[in-house]
């Protein structure tokens, strides 16, 4: 994938997890979406928000923060020097969530959900069963 149809992906699976995100029966509060990115529930209607600058979302505190004030996978920022463009599985966090590279730069965590983990293979979130290790546990005959 080349680094501007990669960087445009990362924006749009951002963005349709946000679209996917209800806030009907949610109470009010801050809820994060990714380590960028969190939606506000306000009278069951929803509000994306996107951190500033190089801060991220404290989920503790709902708000944005330094990474350094942040617990991983959001307070961790990724070494992506030595990486090729694209996303890579957070074995630290056991494929619960990836991180995406553009150019040498970490573009932040993404989750998946629950009780799915990141796809090498797909570049996309998957059952365990259907993931080759070692994020899951697929036979990969």
């Amino acid at each position: 994938m080349a680094g501007k149809d990669l960087f445009v992906f990362v924006v749009i699976v951002q963005f349709i997890a946000v679209l996917c995100f209800d806030c009907t029966n949610k109470t009010d509060g801050s809820f994060e979406v990714g380590c960028k990115v969190f939606v506000q529930c306000i009278s069951g209607k929803s509000k994306t928000v996107e951190c500033p600058g190089n801060t991220v979302f404290n989920s503790k505190l709902k708000i944005c923060d330094a990474p350094k004030n942040v617990p991983e996978p959001c307070g961790l920022i990724k070494n992506c020097s030595n990486l090729k463009d694209g996303s890579y599985p957070d074995l630290q966090q056991h494929c619960a969530s990836y991180f995406t590279c553009h150019a040498g730069y970490y573009l932040g965590h993404n989750f998946c959900p629950g009780g799915t983990v990141y796809s090498s293979e797909l570049n996309n979130c998957d059952w365990k069963s259907d993931v080759v290790p070692p994020c899951g546990n697929k036979s990969s005959k």
